[in-house]
């Protein structure tokens, strides 16, 4: 594991609807860690299967009980991350390996 340089925060949503019914979300930060971000090489899926969501970015953080696929990441430069996938590296509760999508704003 390299150094984790990256800060990262950890957000939820969170929908609120107005009278009109049009829905707006809303992100807040529910934890700030640290975090190496690896950009993927290639643009290729990992598997044929795998749904339309490509892995660009796979980011290293040390174990928390806040993350799971339904938040995404924040870097300190206002880029984001939807996880595609978050995986408990060697189930030992210790380093998160996951699987990213950096979103375009």
């Amino acid at each position: 594991m390299a150094a984790c340089r990256h800060r990262l925060a950890i957000q939820s949503v969170s929908r609120a609807e107005s009278s009109s019914g049009a829905g707006t979300d809303t992100w807040s930060t529910d934890l700030t860690v640290w975090g190496k971000i690896t950009p993927r090489k290639g643009s290729e899926p990992e598997r044929a299967d795998m749904s339309q969501a490509q892995v660009t970015h796979e980011i290293e953080m040390r174990y928390n009980t806040t993350l799971t696929p339904k938040h995404r990441l924040v870097d300190q430069n206002g880029n984001i991350y939807e996880i595609v996938r978050a995986l408990n590296r060697g189930m030992l509760n210790r380093w998160w390996d996951i699987q990213a999508t950096e979103a375009i704003t």
